[in-house]
Formats: C-alpha cells, structure tokens, sequence
C-alpha cells in the first residue's frame, strides 16, 4: 500500500513538472512581432546605434556595462543584437552610461 501511494506521488510531480516545462516551451516561442522584418531591422538599428556612441564615448563594452549599471555580457548582447527583449529601465541605464539622454539614445532607430 505505501509503495503504490509512493508512486502515486511520483506520478504526480511528473505530471507537474511535464506541465511546467510545456509552459515554459510555449514562452519560449517567439512571438509574430519578433520574428518580423520591421523588429529585425529596428533591433539592427539599435545594436549599430549603441555600438557607435559607445566607441564616440571611447568606452570599452565592460566599462559601459558598469556605468549603465548590467551585466556586461547581458549589454555584448544586446550591442550584438541577440536580445530581443531590451526593457525601457535598461536602456535607460545605457543612456545613463553614456551621459546622454534617452531619446539622444534612441535617435534615429525607430521603423
């Protein structure tokens, strides 16, 4: 009897964790906007856009992402375009970073 209870409640945290890792494999996909060629070519702006006030600054990638206040493998990426999610508060860290304002940052990048 307790053996078939212990499996029970194997059968149960397999149940919830297969629901758990179906949930993050739905978040995980890339929505429609994201895959479009207008977020493409607005991300490329971006990455190009930071990269150029970065060197204007004469800042290293290290030395930006510590004045900006992140991680500075988290701004290499997004300076290579490899995250798509880039948050308001980030970028205005960056800006920060940079001695510039927000909209100074983001001049030019928009479809």
């Amino acid at each position: 009897m307790v053996i078939s209870a212990n499996f029970g409640h194997l059968r149960a945290v397999a149940s919830r964790k297969a629901a758990a890792l179906k949930g993050r494999e739905k978040a995980n996909r890339k929505s429609p906007a994201r895959t479009s060629p207008t977020f493409t070519r607005v991300m490329a702006r971006l990455s190009d856009r930071l990269r150029e006030l970065r060197h204007d600054a004469g800042k290293t990638q290290e030395r930006l992402a510590w004045d900006a206040d992140i991680d500075p493998r988290r701004y290499a990426a997004i300076e290579a375009g490899r995250v798509p999610n880039v948050t308001l508060a980030t970028l205005t860290g960056i800006a920060k970073g940079l001695g510039i304002t927000l909209s100074e940052l983001l001049e030019g990048v928009g479809p």
